[in-house]
């Protein structure tokens, strides 16, 4: 034995019983992940999947005659988006307790429990709740490596409805991670939070906009009223605010190894996935997400992608690429949206709060739109 031998044996011997363990838990960790990296090499080839999506992406701009960093100019910033509805935390926890009530009763019950501090995974796990007002932090849960791991959620309160996706996301995280960690978790952990957030488009518009003819509604828990058109411009907000997370995602996988690929692997997977989920109807997407997060449970990949009637593995090129055409029409059909909503807002009632408008994607379609009409004279 060297002398570099018997030193490492002497520090690694000083180490408190706690650092060996928490040594052990990265062990097991990266095990994990290396299984999943495999996976997602042999598979669905991901870095693969990402340039072809990159390649569509950039096409489809130039096709459009847009730049396409510009279309995300707002998004740029640091944490999560501003938007204009703005809430308090009470008001908050009720949507959300409200929300996951209508996906399931008995769901429901749980996440009211969760927000209440009482919460606990159906492997009993303890969820801690980390409420924090003053918005210092970013939402994030923390990810159970054995079933007798707590769960942490870190929670931010805003003060606008970025809160409720950002609590239905992290809560969404909860649900499949009784057994702990494992490889299919690994690739496919964001399909089922953000499965949540675009039932939650739904649940507002169903819950806010569509009941009365009336401008605004009330919250039952305090006076504050919603503007139904910032609502509806919230929502084409925030999943344009996710398209852009997702594609910044996509754009590092070529670029990424082992653990960080993989983090960015989850997020193309969830962005490709849910444009396929958003196709069927309403009961059909909750009891889709229901019998994934059941998969991932099981760590059985190959049926959890079944479920979702999408199989983008390397071995269907034709769906793939389909898949990749979907997701991308649906972005550009959302930014569409988007800018028709924002043009009808009454000035008066824009929230001042938040009141900031993609400058850059009025210039864009204005751009857009003297082109084709150049385009046109030149023709005719």
């Amino acid at each position: 034995m060297g002398l570099f031998d018997f030193l490492k044996i002497k520090r690694i011997a000083k180490n408190s019983e706690k650092d060996y363990e928490e040594l052990e838990r990265r062990k097991i960790d990266d095990e994990i992940g290396a299984k999943a990296d495999a996976l997602l090499e042999k598979e669905f080839d991901d870095i693969g999947l990402a340039n072809e999506f990159k390649e569509k992406f950039y096409e489809e701009c130039e096709k459009r005659k847009i730049n396409p960093e510009s279309l995300f100019t707002k998004y740029n910033v640091k944490g999560v988006y501003k938007l204009r509805t703005q809430l308090t935390k009470n008001q908050t926890f009720k949507i959300v307790k409200d929300f996951f009530n209508d996906f399931y009763p008995a769901v429901g019950q749980e996440v009211s429990k969760i927000l209440d501090g009482e919460g606990r995974t159906s492997g009993g796990q303890k969820i801690i709740l980390n409420v924090d007002e003053t918005a210092k932090i970013l939402p994030s849960a923390s990810i159970p490596l054995y079933p007798s791991d707590d769960i942490t959620l870190n929670l931010p309160i805003y003060g606008d409805l970025r809160d409720v996706y950002s609590i239905v996301h992290e809560i969404g995280h909860t649900f499949d991670c009784e057994a702990g960690d494992n490889e299919t978790r690994k690739m496919f952990a964001e399909i089922v939070p953000q499965g949540f957030e675009r039932l939650l488009d739904e649940f507002l518009i169903n819950t806010y906009v569509k009941p009365s003819d009336k401008t605004f509604v009330d919250i039952e828990t305090a006076k504050t009223q919603i503007d139904k058109a910032n609502l509806l411009l919230d929502i084409s907000d925030r999943r344009l605010s996710t398209f852009h997370k997702r594609w910044e995602e996509i754009k590092r996988v070529p670029y990424s190894k082992g653990q960080d690929k993989n983090i960015s692997s989850r997020y193309m997977f969830a962005q490709l996935y849910q444009s396929q989920l958003s196709k069927k109807p309403h009961d059909a997407q909750k009891m889709g997400l229901i019998d994934f997060w059941d998969y991932v449970i099981d760590n059985d990949w190959e049926s959890a992608i079944e479920s979702t009637g999408l199989d983008i593995r390397v071995k269907n090129p034709e769906i793939r690429t389909k898949a990749i055409d979907d997701c991308i029409e649906e972005f550009f059909k959302m930014r569409e949206q988007y800018i028709e909503l924002d043009t009808q807002i009454d000035p008066a009632k824009r929230n001042t709060a938040s009141s900031e408008v993609n400058k850059e994607i009025n210039k864009e379609v204005k751009t857009k739109e003297e082109g084709a009409r150049n385009e046109d004279g030149e023709k005719n």
